[in-house]
């Protein structure tokens, strides 16, 4: 009894996903979200969109305009792989739209956030990985990408007083 609790117990860990989402990867069913799943890069920046969303739900006055576009933005982040199959040879530049379309949201998020303090938005970032991320001893600015594999790096500007003023996506 006991050789079969430990047996089960290790082949738990040989079904769990690789990479952690926003949700959870065992009840993923869409073709985005399977690869979200699959990726590290999407992973991570899949949940520093629902890191950025929840401290933007937190911080500002206008939740329901933030909950609707975010339900909004989740339809169409979804129609992006439903025309393709995973065979097809268009599939993999679906997948750098699906890629572009979760940087552009993250950045319209932190765009949201201005004014949050500097070691708030460098407390979301540091608790994702693979997220490759650079700050300055001044806390003035931050540079993220979610890859090397990608030619996207976002800035976030912070003022004197370290404050969020602005998301650069490029």
């Amino acid at each position: 009894m006991r050789f079969r609790f430990i047996s089960i117990f290790l082949f738990s860990f040989l079904v769990t996903p690789l990479y952690a989402a926003s949700f959870d990867c065992n009840k993923a069913t869409t073709d985005t979200e399977i690869a979200i799943c699959a990726d590290p890069y999407l992973s991570a920046l899949d949940e520093l969109i629902a890191s950025a969303y929840f401290e933007a739900k937190r911080s500002r006055n206008d939740k329901q305009a933030l909950i609707e576009s975010q339900r909004a933005w989740i339809l169409e982040r979804d129609e992006i792989l439903q025309n393709f199959s995973r065979d097809d040879q268009e599939f993999l530049s679906a997948e750098d739209e699906l890629h572009e379309t979760l940087i552009l949201r993250l950045s319209e998020l932190l765009n949201a956030l201005s004014g949050t303090d500097y070691d708030t938005m460098l407390n979301i970032f540091s608790q994702i990985k693979p997220i490759s991320l650079k700050f300055e001893k001044n806390k003035r600015v931050l540079i993220f990408s979610a890859s090397d594999a990608y030619d996207s790096h976002n800035i976030m500007l912070f003022d004197p007083d370290n404050k969020l003023v602005k998301v650069i996506h490029g």
